[in-house]
């Protein structure tokens, strides 16, 4: 049976004619004997009409030998030109469905998790070069869709996020600029799995560490500073003189390394070392951090500046908020008598118009289908804000912002809050006809509505807000996201 052959093996000496031999052949290797036997016709000058003659003594395979063996198809087979010839090889050599086996591996090949842009490119399109003089082959155009289909999430909401990328016509420019995108991918891949390892470690020392001694003292005396924190842990890194100047120069105590605290100048400190398990090294994104959380009073009772945060939006009615399904406004404070005038009625609707909001879908590695949401258009926030129980409904992939974003709302005494972490948001029209722009979402917790959908939303997706009008169109497209 052909399926118990060995591979065939293909001789392709220079400044001769290419030789192959018995056993199972692929398409690869009659592309390259393809190309062999017309670098060997160029070479020796061999006019096309004796191109067959040439290299019809040239396979050593007995499905091959046994046709040509018959008179009638030898003398079909040297009326043909080397094209015809060599698909009719393909015919004796191969499956039936080699054409759609290789056509199902140019459009289904999908790039792996830990798999490199031009290892995944490569063989895409080495895999349409064997293709060419086939219906299937197909140019770079479509070769740049498919390669864009079938990239891994994060590379293509990068890629989007890229206008360089976007506006490259050139294929091999492309080529090269989506390779240093996802050479950056792949570093960041590499340092999270790096972290990941080392706080694995760090957890495992933690474990394994043996308990210390017993105090020989009564073990009702406090005990002393150790190698060990109180809980038992290993104890975290010696102090560098960049973090002891951080700390002192921002109330912070030097033993459990924590700035703005009101003990840091005590001699006999209660307090205990971190463990290391977790550390983070004392930089000055946690000095800022930590100021952006303090209240009003501590700011006082440090020195330290009043925070300058942006208000986020967005005065809510109690209905638009229960609308959206999140948190509502406390009924108590709704006044529903009915013995209001039909003037107060009129100057209602002055003081206030309805919101705008966007009904749209979302995916995620959570939801086997896009998920209905709704986001608050809200062009006076400098940031899209997303409700941190959509993030974890859909499972979306969050990163840390490198600056932490402190925030406060409109109208809100309370101190404001700081976010820390976001995700990459892309949204869906309902009718799944239209897609926006990937832009940075930041998670917060107790939002108003699932999204509220701010200026970087509106500016990346080019959406042009005409309040008298309650429209909110895409100006490239004339996609109506109010209206569509």
């Amino acid at each position: 049976m052909a399926s118990s052959l060995s591979t065939a093996v293909l001789e392709l000496p220079a400044g001769k004619m290419p030789l192959l031999h018995e056993g199972e052949t692929s398409q690869a290797q009659l592309r390259q004997f393809e190309v062999h036997a017309k670098n060997y016709f160029s070479l020796k000058k061999v006019a096309a009409a004796d191109h067959v003659a040439h290299v019809i003594g040239c396979f050593r395979n007995f499905r091959v030998t046994d046709e040509l063996e018959i008179e009638s198809e030898r003398a079909a087979a040297l009326a043909l030109d080397f094209k015809k010839f060599m698909d009719k090889i393909r015919g004796y050599l191969l499956p039936s469905d080699w054409e759609r086996r290789l056509r199902q591996q140019v459009n289904q090949r999908k790039q792996g998790t830990n798999e490199t842009f031009t290892k995944f490119a490569t063989a895409v399109r080495s895999a349409n070069s064997l293709l060419i003089n086939t219906p299937s082959y197909v140019d770079d155009a479509r070769i740049r869709t498919i390669l864009e289909a079938n990239m891994v999430p994060d590379l293509i909401d990068d890629l989007i996020d890229d206008d360089k990328a976007v506006g490259e016509s050139d294929f091999t420019a492309w080529l090269n600029i989506v390779k240093h995108i996802d050479d950056k991918r792949l570093c960041d891949i590499a340092a999270e799995e790096r972290e990941r390892a080392k706080r694995e470690r760090n957890t495992s020392n933690t474990n394994d560490e043996r308990p210390a001694k017993r105090n020989r003292r009564d073990e009702n005396t406090a005990p002393s500073s150790s190698s060990t924190n109180a809980a038992g842990g290993k104890r975290c890194p010696k102090l560098t003189e960049a973090e002891r100047d951080l700390l002192n120069a921002n109330h912070g105590c030097t033993k459990c390394r924590v700035p703005f605290v009101a003990h840091a100048d005590d001699r006999d400190k209660s307090c205990d070392f971190p463990a290391a398990a977790g550390y983070k090294t004392v930089t000055r994104a946690v000095i800022d951090a930590a100021a952006a959380a303090l209240t009003a009073e501590q700011r006082k009772q440090f020195g330290v500046a009043p925070a300058k945060t942006k208000p986020v939006a967005a005065v809510l009615d109690a209905a638009a908020v229960a609308a959206t399904g999140f948190a509502s406004a406390d009924e108590g404070d709704v006044d529903d008598s009915d013995d209001s005038s039909d003037n107060e009625s009129d100057l209602s609707r002055r003081v206030s118009e309805p919101h705008l909001f966007w009904d749209f879908r979302m995916e995620g590695p959570m939801s086997n289908l896009p998920i209905h949401l709704r986001g608050l258009i809200d062009d006076g926030a400098h940031l899209v804000i997303i409700h941190e129980d959509v993030v974890e409904a859909l499972g979306l992939r969050r990163f840390r912002l490198h600056k932490p974003q402190p925030v406060s709302v409109a109208m809100n005494n309370d101190s404001p809050i700081t976010l820390t972490e976001y995700v990459k948001f892309r949204a869906l029209s309902t009718d799944m006809s239209y897609e926006t722009n990937t832009v940075p979402a930041l998670i917060a917790p107790n939002l108003c509505a699932p999204v509220i959908l701010g200026l970087p939303f509106l500016v990346r997706n080019h959406i042009v807000v005409d309040h008298e009008a309650r429209t909110a169109i895409d100006k490239r497209t004339n996609y109506s996201l109010l209206d569509p």
